[in-house]
């Protein structure tokens, strides 16, 4: 008798601490009976595993309760479990995962995505720099031709510059000998004779 107390207390205590539904033991199928007593007739059976919802009504070692089809009855409270079944909670965890799985192909999507965006502006930042590096190595070598050529200009100028004084001198030194030789040989040269200005001269 006691024990049927201490089980009915622990029934009323579970209903009213459960929540919107209980669950029928993992280990066993229960028979839904139109009473709190085995000698009721069998309403249906209830799967183990399968929720039902408590209809806080206690009767010895009975609980009253209505199963997923609607039907109401009494079934053995030791029978009850207030935490959710493995037959719940499978397919539960199933849509988790796969709802974890969808947003990590997700996230690997993108993170694709993006390290794909990064090596793209890698390449195009090193391409720029490579084309850069082509510009001033062209400007580096056009400099040096310019300068190699300003070089040759400058030594070809001061060469026709030095040949244009050499000119100059060689042709002045050859006016100042020429006229020395002039002014050397005119005093040797015969003086033409006067004549004389006789009107009775007859040749």
């Amino acid at each position: 008798m006691l024990k049927r107390i201490s089980l009915a207390l622990l029934a009323l205590v579970s209903l009213s601490a459960s929540a919107a539904e209980l669950t029928i033991t993992e280990d066993i199928n229960v028979y839904l009976l139109a009473g709190p007593s085995n000698k009721y007739r069998i309403l249906g059976t209830i799967r183990a595993g399968d929720a039902v919802k408590p209809l806080n009504e206690v009767s010895g070692d009975y609980s009253k309760v209505e199963d997923g089809k609607a039907r109401q009855g009494w079934v053995l409270t030791r029978n009850l479990a207030n935490k959710a079944s493995f037959r719940t909670l499978l397919p539960q965890a199933q849509q988790q995962l796969s709802a974890t799985q969808a947003q990590l192909e997700q996230t690997k999507g993108e993170l694709a995505l993006l390290t794909q965006r990064y090596d793209n502006d890698q390449q195009a930042s090193t391409s720029s720099l490579q084309a850069q590096r082509q510009r001033v190595e062209q400007q580096a070598i056009r400099i040096n031709e310019l300068e190699q050529s300003n070089a040759a200009l400058t030594e070809q100028m001061n060469s026709m510059q030095n040949s244009e004084r050499f000119v100059w001198l060689k042709q002045g030194g050859l006016i100042a000998g020429i006229g020395l030789l002039v002014g050397l040989i005119v005093p040797f040269l015969p003086r033409p004779s006067r004549r004389r200005k006789d009107h009775n001269y007859i040749r």
